[in-house]
């Protein structure tokens, strides 16, 4: 780090910044403690760390401290509602163990650094503000306030400039990681709740992710199961067969081969339609620290699960009565008409009439049309077994 002369008084503290610089992408307390030793680094008595939707004309996240004060918050507000402060924790008095008293920042009070940004606050001369970096359409800011009149200057200043690469490359790696965490928590939800079973495996074969559907049908144990942290057949035959489509879809690495996917189907003892095993390679792209990963994607589908339609849905999507719905699932689930007449307690010339309505509301003629549209509706996961239930 090049000051411009020799290393100012309290580079102690310059390493305790870049201290927490190397750990605040991964907490919001720690970006808090940040703050606190820039300010004592600058001789601020205030800081705000905050990113604002220029858009909207308003800030999304915040992160104050100060001195003064002796306090730390952190303000996340919700959309269209008046923001909220909550304590990260209290700053510790100079030269003394003992705390000071905790917070004294208003209830939804508006930072000046913050203010100042939204251009609805003049500039205070002692206040420092500084674009940390544009992403996404967001803007994120520094602003510092100085305990004493007049503006950072001198040594200040240098320190400021020094240590303003690092935090923008700290800010922007906090931000890409908080996003990646996001819409990985978005796509395990959605990927939790589908009927397919999905199960990621490592460069070695051991399962790294298996989603729900995916452990209910490796706890039955009806034809796969999990050993230990590998995926396998139960009948030996079967399993040498699947060994050989995971280990085409990882693909031996390092090799010139690609990776080849495939799919098998895998017998089940209890006599129930096999599962259909899809293995897709997903190649990451090589770096430093995993030069020779190459994963794999399996698809485990069971077509007993599949013949489900989720009631409540199709109710709502084609405005059907209860027992219209009652019909539509279990003509879905392979019924006859004359079974579900049975299985409603209803005349099978009744059953009939509801299945005109059903073709009425959804826009079919034939039976087979009917029950094609129903198990290709979009919307909520395909649950339950209905293999066993006709035994």
């Amino acid at each position: 780090m090049d000051w411009g002369g020799d290393v100012p008084q309290g580079h102690d503290d310059v390493l305790l910044l870049l201290q927490c610089l190397c750990d605040a992408a991964l907490d919001d307390v720690i970006w808090g403690r940040f703050l606190e030793a820039l300010c004592r680094n600058t001789g601020s008595v205030e800081a705000d760390l905050f990113v604002v939707d220029p858009l909207a004309k308003r800030y999304t996240s915040c992160i104050v401290c100060d001195l003064e004060r002796g306090w730390i918050g952190q303000c996340d507000p919700e959309p269209g509602a008046e923001p909220v402060w909550t304590e990260l924790e209290t700053v510790p008095a100079t030269g003394t163990d003992v705390p000071l008293p905790p917070p004294l920042l208003e209830p939804n009070a508006c930072p000046v650094g913050v203010a100042v940004a939204l251009g609805s606050a003049p500039p205070d001369p002692r206040l420092w503000v500084t674009e940390l970096w544009q992403y996404d359409d967001r803007q994120a800011f520094l602003a510092l306030r100085r305990q004493t009149d007049g503006a950072f200057q001198g040594e200040e200043e240098q320190r400021l400039e020094a240590v303003l690469p690092f935090l923008r490359r700290a800010f922007l790696v906090a931000y890409r990681l908080e996003t990646g965490e996001r819409r990985n928590a978005m796509l395990l939800r959605a990927v939790e709740h589908g009927s397919t079973g999905v199960v990621l495996l490592e460069a070695h074969g051991q399962i790294v992710y298996a989603n729900g559907a995916a452990r209910e049908i490796l706890t039955q144990e009806d034809g796969l199961l999990r050993d230990g942290s590998r995926l396998r057949a139960l009948r030996e035959s079967d399993n040498e067969a699947l060994q050989a489509l995971l280990h085409g879809a990882i693909g031996p690495a390092p090799s010139a081969q690609r990776a080849s996917g495939g799919v098998i189907s895998v017998p089940r003892p209890s006599g129930r339609t096999p599962y259909s095993v899809v293995a897709v390679p997903v190649s990451l792209r090589p770096t430093v620290l995993r030069r020779d990963e190459a994963v794999a994607t399996v698809f485990i589908s069971d077509p007993m699960t599949l013949c489900e339609v989720d009631g409540p849905h199709i109710r709502q999507l084609y405005h059907l009565t209860p027992r219209e719905v009652r019909l539509a699932v279990l003509l879905a689930g392979g019924t006859t008409v004359a079974d579900a007449a049975q299985a409603l307690g209803i005349a099978e010339k009744t059953t009939r009439i509801h299945l005109q309505g059903l073709f009425r509301k959804t826009g079919t003629r034939r039976q087979v049309d009917l029950v094609r549209l129903l198990l290709a509706s979009p919307g909520p996961a395909r649950t339950g077994d209905r293999g066993a239930e006709r035994g």
